[in-house]
């Protein structure tokens, strides 16, 4: 996974769908609380048909050509 780029329809290859299953289950990270028979709610696990992916995050591309003594080349 490149999170320079970002996944899904961030880089124009559309939302993430489950390839062996019916649905994608995950635990997020940042969630609060999950009520109990709250919509997609199964102990705190997340249930989705699809997902839209991850945003392009370049913080570490940033960093090194604002650090690197050499210069740096983007390649794409």
């Amino acid at each position: 996974m490149h999170l320079a780029r970002g996944t899904g329809v961030y880089v124009g290859r559309g939302p993430i769908r489950p390839r062996n299953a019916k649905f994608l289950v995950f635990k997020p990270k940042n969630m609060g609380p999950v009520r109990a028979g709250g919509r997609g709610s199964r102990g705190g696990y997340v249930f989705a048909k699809q997902v839209k992916g991850v945003p392009p995050s370049p913080y570490l591309l940033r960093a090194l050509e604002a650090n690197s003594p050499w210069p740096v080349r983007r390649l794409m």
